[in-house]
């Protein structure tokens, strides 16, 4: 399986990807983490993935901006 990332709206290999220093995550130390499940490339309950995402941002003070 090939291991790709997702980070401020680029998909890449994980071996790519980069976080700036000056992302949120190395000021503060705080993020929010969720993982969906796919089967032949669709994601299995995307809605319940996405809506976890937004409650969890919500509870640790993170805007979603999208």
């Amino acid at each position: 399986m090939k291991e790709i990332g997702y980070y401020n709206g680029k998909i890449g290999p994980l071996d790519e990807m980069t976080v700036p220093m000056n992302d949120r995550v190395c000021y503060f130390g705080d993020g929010v983490y969720d993982v969906a499940m796919t089967h032949c490339r669709r994601p299995y309950l995307l809605d319940r993935h996405i809506d976890r995402l937004y409650r969890s941002a919500a509870l640790v003070r993170i805007g979603m901006p999208v």
